[in-house]
């Protein structure tokens, strides 16, 4: 009775017209044309069941009337659901779904594809628009592609980093107005994470809190822009404007509002983030003196890797004037220049009277950015001493990042010869080239390390892998650099593995010493026929060899020393000397003029490949060492000299007594892998992944 009752009173508040138009519809709904025009007496369009026109005789693409459909306007309350239209109290969208939308809402949905209405509210995190907007059986779309609003969150609220210095000479007290205006290196970033692509109007406005009111500061941060799709930005706001008045002692700053659109930015936890920002007093000028000789820099420094700055930062002493009336309260500022993508800037700092006590504080200058170069960087250090323009300097060195190397060769006696192999240190061997590599003083972190790097992780490639071994190690490892020693003996399917692989700027340093392992690897590598190489043996054990003249490239001078002309050793057997090589297709290291014997003097002992990353020698025991050379008789083995901490140094070395000479295996050997180590960073087999 209720549902009828509730039909007539709708009924009577129907209009006679409105009644009349709906019976003219339903009754030419039942003509054999099935079409309807309203306003005009004229049939349809052809295509059309339904034709609203009031021109006659309008049948072209021009104006055929002067009045449009009004469609219903309504207020969407979800992408996804048939709300107002099924809510239990349509008024209401905490209602939610009446029974009948409950129980059949998969067909109802499909039932009402193309159903239009005009939705009167946008709502960006709900992807709803204002406007016409049209039910496509599962979701409502805009008639228009409108992307509205961006929606999204700040990652972490650590990541907020406020640069640059802010300054007044005014307290609150004083007249609004009058600060330091912003540059360039005033600005905010910080890390979004973004739910929804749209536009985007980031503002950063610092209120004063010192005064216990929300009064602005004069200065202020924004951004606008379009994020086109999902994902994690770093966006950077810059700063406008001027302090009006400097942070008073004790307080924390001036506090960061940040709004995205209008909204609150919040965090992950959906809070807000408090930052703060101190504005010096620019009318009291620190008196002190940076003490250069306490510059301390801090930290690993890692090639295009962002610096932190909480480990990367340079410390500094100043000397503080204690006889000075307005040293108190003062603020102290330091930076430095930007050196290839990094620069430091001091954290906020004022000399309290117990700094004027003692007569000195440490300042600390965080860095900031990435390094886009391995060279050392001379950072120059400069203050607002109000007594002293001097600057002091700082050098950065910074790190290759972590080399992965796939060795290959003989573990037996713990020589070395396999750099993977971890022959234990109390052993009677020492791992030779392993040693070396490991020790800071060469490769590492450490201030003194000669070789910037984070270190190797070293793959054991057994004695002699097949072509399906070596791939799959490549394959699975993806080495920076391939070792090959003693005991590694390449087949032809083998040396096609690693063309391909220095195909890809994959390096390969291999000392082979067999004369039917060189030939293969030259004829192959360089595309040669059968008959233009001839690959023989040279010398004995303990045989002597010249580094050659007149080359003059990263490996024979490189940071550990310049070779050229110094002696190297053979390691126990015998060395390889290739040839009938066409001249131009390698970088010759040595030749075979062995114990100052003439005869093997157009030969090639040792090279670099021209045009692949390709570094051989005939001597399978190149970097092979011992613990003590005391327990050799004769100097014929483990040719690899150094010192107690493993950085390289000379041996008097040589089976015969007559060619006895200090050795420079050693300082090869770290150049070698120094070269390896830079090749991989800028021109390897990783660098584009």
């Amino acid at each position: 009775m209720k549902q009828t009752d509730s039909r007539q009173k709708h009924l009577k508040k129907m209009s006679v017209k409105t009644v009349l138009l709906l019976g003219a519809i339903s009754a030419m709904s039942l003509t054999m044309h099935a079409q309807v025009t309203i306003g005009s007496k004229e049939i349809p369009v052809a295509g059309a069941l339904l034709q609203l026109k009031s021109k006659e005789q309008v049948s072209d693409s021009t104006s055929n009337s002067h009045k449009g459909l009004a469609l219903p306007r309504v207020t969407l309350s979800d992408k996804r659901e048939l709300y107002p239209m099924f809510l239990t109290n349509p008024d209401n969208p905490a209602s939610g779904p009446n029974n009948d939308y409950r129980a059949n809402k998969a067909n109802i949905d499909k039932a009402h594809t193309g159903l239009i209405v005009y939705n009167l509210v946008a709502d960006d995190e709900k992807e709803l628009c204002k406007g016409l907007s049209q039910w496509d059986g599962k979701q409502w779309i805009c008639f228009e592609q409108q992307m509205g609003n961006a929606v999204g969150r700040i990652v972490s609220c650590g990541d907020i980093s406020v640069s640059g210095r802010y300054q007044s000479p005014y307290n609150y007290s004083a007249t609004q107005g009058g600060g330091v205006p912003l540059d360039p290196s005033n600005f905010i970033s910080m890390k979004l994470e973004i739910t929804k692509p749209g536009a985007y109007a980031i503002t950063a406005v610092p209120e004063y809190t010192a005064a216990q009111k929300k009064e602005k500061n004069g200065y202020f941060f924004v951004v606008n822009g379009l994020f086109l799709e999902k994902g994690v930005y770093t966006v950077t706001l810059p700063g406008s404007g001027a302090p009006s008045w400097y942070t008073p002692s004790g307080n924390q700053g001036d506090k960061l509002s940040i709004t995205m659109n209008g909204k609150p930015l919040k965090n992950k936890n959906d809070s807000l983030c408090v930052k703060y920002i101190k504005v010096e007093d620019s009318s009291r000028k620190p008196d002190y003196v940076m003490n250069c000789g306490s510059v301390t820099v801090h930290g690993v420094y890692v090639l295009n890797r962002n610096l932190d700055p909480k480990s990367n930062y340079i410390s500094v002493w100043i000397d503080i004037r204690t006889n000075s009336p307005s040293v108190g309260g003062s603020h102290v500022h330091m930076e430095t220049n930007e050196v290839d993508g990094i620069r430091f800037v001091s954290d906020p700092a004022t000399i309290t009277s117990a700094d004027v006590a003692a007569g000195k504080k440490e300042i600390i200058l965080r860095g900031k950015g990435k390094p886009t170069s391995v060279d050392t960087k001379k950072m120059t250090i400069t203050s607002n001493s109000a007594i002293s323009v001097a600057s002091c300097s700082a050098s950065v060195m910074v790190a290759y990042t972590k080399k992965k190397v796939l060795s290959i060769g003989s573990s037996g006696g713990g020589y070395g010869y396999n750099l993977a192999d971890r022959t234990s240190d109390t052993g009677f061997y020492k791992e030779g080239g392993r040693k070396m590599l490991n020790a800071p003083i060469n490769f590492g972190t450490s201030a003194n390390s000669k070789i910037k790097i984070e270190g190797f992780d070293f793959v054991n490639g057994g004695v002699n892998p097949n072509a399906a071994e070596l791939q799959k190690m490549i394959d699975t490892a993806k080495p920076d650099i391939i070792v090959g020693a003693y005991g590694f003996s390449p087949d032809e399917k083998v040396v096609d593995v690693l063309i391909n692989y220095m195909a890809k700027k994959g390096i390969v340093i291999v000392a082979l010493e067999f004369d039917v392992d060189v030939k293969r690897l030259f004829e192959k590598v360089l595309s040669l026929p059968s008959n233009v190489i001839t690959a023989k043996e040279y010398g004995t054990g303990g045989s002597i060899y010249t580094f050659n003249y007149t080359v003059n490239d990263e490996i024979l001078n490189g940071p550990f020393g310049n070779l050229s002309g110094k002696k190297w050793g053979d390691d126990l057997g015998r060395s390889i000397g290739v040839t009938g090589l066409p001249p131009g297709l390698v970088e010759i290291y040595s030749n075979g003029n062995y114990n100052n014997n003439s005869a093997g003097t157009n030969s090639i002992t040792g090279c670099r490949f021209k045009g692949v990353h390709l570094v051989w020698f005939g001597d399978g025991g190149f970097w092979a060492g011992a613990v003590n050379r005391s327990d050799f008789e004769d100097d014929n083995r483990c040719p690899l000299y150094y010192e107690k901490d493993f950085s390289p140094t000379t041996g008097v070395y040589g089976h015969d007594a007559n060619s006895r000479t200090n050795i420079y295996n050693s300082y090869f050997f770290v150049n070698m892998m120094a070269w390896a180590i830079k090749t991989a960073q800028f021109d390897g087999y990783n660098t584009s992944r």
